[in-house]
């Protein structure tokens, strides 16, 4: 059955979804802050900044009205930076009808609460049903109908399963899960992983040692986890590891060029000039290190990163340390 879609965010992965619902046979609109931008899509049906090669049919919409999106929408897909998230929710609250779904598909927390996004989402609408849509997906390669598996988490099974076949298709295959938590927290967590590779890489450390990176981070994903009252096994899955694979290895993550750019060194200020957009992973790190303060977790991979790219540590200096930590049990 065809439903009302309003995306809120019109970056690379709210263009890719957008253009897949759209497929999908579902009516679609996206909102862009910025008029131009709106003007010149409605025109030519594309967004080469974002989607270079991508053209959209003329069926999808832009709009930078709040009210057009999401008004008499069945389904509102929040697809704006962490950063901006609670902001943009407080802007479009007045519209809401307790009846729309409201998807987060950003990826990170809240910096002034250290929530997750779900958390803030659901404070400011509380009478939504809220899900979270994440997995080692790519706009890019959603945008030109590449194979990509995903999960999506809510509290309700009956409801997952409804927009489990919204967004399926022959390329998108869509998982189900509760776990909430679980799900917010390895597809935030994962991209701090993806700098720290990058990093290792740029320094020219090689396989072996990015292997055991990512492995030794995903066991510090996990305890975090524990503690904030994910589900362990949740980190196996498509939002854990999937993902975290998938950014950490492709030429597609910004996170991972950020990394590598600073291997190579180059300053941050210049390294986010260069990528031109928001590399989440520094807000997730900052935050991530703050948590682990908090409940005294033990994140030394966490701990060297944050050093650092925010206490100018060098990076042979870091690494020192790592590697001169008490051995024992895996």
């Amino acid at each position: 059955m065809s439903k009302k879609i309003g995306i809120i965010g019109s970056g690379s992965w709210g263009l890719a979804l957008g253009k897949m619902l759209d497929e999908n046979g579902h009516d679609v609109i996206l909102w862009n802050r910025n008029e131009k931008s709106v003007k010149d899509f409605e025109k030519t049906k594309i967004r080469e900044n974002y989607l270079k090669g991508v053209k959209f049919s003329e069926t999808i919409k832009m709009s930078s009205n709040k009210e057009e999106v999401v008004k008499n929408k069945d389904i509102i897909i929040m697809a704006v930076p962490s950063s901006a998230t609670r902001d943009v929710m407080e802007e479009i609250k007045i519209y809401i009808e307790d009846k729309q779904q409201i998807i987060n598909v950003s990826k990170g927390f809240d910096g002034k609460t250290k929530q997750s996004l779900y958390d803030v989402i659901k404070s400011i609408v509380p009478k939504n049903d809220v899900f979270v849509l994440s997995g080692p997906s790519h706009a890019e390669e959603v945008a030109k109908k590449m194979i990509t598996t995903v999960v999506i988490a809510g509290e309700d099974e009956n409801k997952l399963q409804n927009l489990i076949d919204v967004f399926s298709n022959d390329y998108f295959r869509v998982y189900k899960t509760v776990d909430i938590v679980g799900v917010e927290i390895g597809s935030a967590l994962k991209n701090i992983v993806a700098i720290a590779v990058g990093l290792i890489d740029g320094y020219g450390l090689g396989d072996n040692a990015i292997a055991g990176l990512m492995t030794r981070s995903m066991v510090e994903i996990m305890n975090i986890g524990k503690q904030l009252g994910a589900n362990p096994k949740t980190f196996i899955g498509l939002s854990g590891f999937g993902d975290l694979i998938v950014t950490c290895s492709s030429k597609h993550s910004r996170n991972r060029r950020c990394g590598y750019l600073l291997g190579k060194g180059m300053k941050l200020e210049e390294i986010q000039k260069e990528i031109g957009m928001v590399i989440e992973g520094l807000d997730a790190l900052s935050i991530a290190k703050k948590i682990s303060d908090e409940k005294n977790i033990e994140v030394p991979i966490i701990t060297e990163l944050h050093n650092i790219i925010y206490n100018d540590v060098d990076v042979k200096e870091a690494l020192k340390k790592l590697l001169s930590r008490r051995q024992g049990e895996e």
